[in-house]
């Protein structure tokens, strides 16, 4: 054989191999396992992880509280040491991209949770906006959002979780708000906003801070949903029995109770005090002042 059939039969056996190599886009294979309700929890931890820190914090969320767990898996892979991927990580981050995701859970799936607590490292002063994509797919109104992130420093904290908010809008979040953020137009220099924000860092955080949230499964109590400046009301909760006091200026005041299934447990309007047994669940309570346009939400657990 000489040396031009030698280099024309090399040429034509390579040829789909270089084909395969030249394409703009990488091919990952890469199966995940679906997520599979167990049908005994309306209560869900959606979470990404790349180095393990958020996984961690993730799976003793969902050992105290029962939830089924969900990791959210990009359709092209990070790497290993996010680091090694800081060009792209931050142009997602800078410019609100939106990166595939490999195993989004139908609609039909989600549905089936009132509660979705939603994990991801702080990366480039933002979530990991596979964790966005995530969040953009569903129709997350009314549902309570409870988010937490893992960092290696606090600063920009408070962007990453008012990106969280932002992600979904038509939520009841807990907690009801953040620090005020100060410049929310600029993500990529330190704002100094970051006190009061309460997530758990690492697995050994996780039950005080389930316990502050009023989140925790055994614990009865009331966690605020959205702030109620005016002192509208006072509420004890003792065995079942929630005691609500409407203050003065605000009476009478409409006050509902619903399931965080939707259904009615109490609607009408109220005076002065007023006693309300509650079976054990979760309830979310909407009060209307009767004198201003003022409403509070709180989330009610009864044990």
């Amino acid at each position: 054989m000489n040396r031009l059939t030698l280099f024309l039969t090399f040429f034509v056996a390579t040829m789909p191999l270089m084909a395969s190599c030249s394409s703009d886009e990488p091919s990952y294979e890469a199966e995940y396992a679906p997520l599979e309700p167990s049908g005994s929890t309306k209560t869900l931890v959606a979470y990404f992880s790349a180095t393990g820190n958020t996984r961690a914090v993730a799976e003793r969320i969902a050992e105290l509280t029962g939830a089924d767990i969900y990791s959210i898996e990009p359709a092209r892979p990070y790497a290993a040491n996010p680091y090694d991927d800081s060009q792209l990580i931050q142009n997602e981050a800078y410019n609100d991209l939106r990166p595939a995701v490999a195993n989004l859970p139908s609609e039909e799936i989600i549905a089936q949770y009132d509660t979705i607590f939603v994990g991801s490292p702080l990366w480039w002063h933002q979530p990991a906006m596979v964790v966005c994509t995530f969040l953009d797919a569903y129709d997350l109104s009314d549902k309570v959002i409870v988010p937490f992130m893992t960092y290696g420093a606090t600063t920009y904290l408070n962007e990453g979780m008012q990106k969280l908010f932002k992600c979904t809008p038509n939520s009841i979040h807990v907690p009801a708000s953040l620090p005020e953020d100060i410049d929310p137009d600029n993500i990529r220099e330190p704002q100094d906003d970051d006190e009061g924000i309460d997530v758990p860092n690492r697995p050994n955080q996780v039950e005080g801070w389930l316990r502050r949230m009023g989140l925790m499964p055994g614990q009865s109590g009331i966690a605020e949903i959205s702030s109620d400046d005016e002192n509208m009301f006072s509420l004890d909760i003792s065995r079942g029995n929630l005691a609500v006091s409407v203050a003065d200026g605000h009476s009478p005041a409409h006050l509902r109770i619903s399931s965080m299934s939707g259904a009615l447990a109490y609607n009408r309007t109220i005076s002065g005090n007023e006693n309300i047994s509650l079976p054990q669940g979760v309830y979310v309570m909407q009060m209307q002042s009767g004198s201003t346009s003022g409403v509070a939400t709180r989330k009610i657990v009864v044990k």
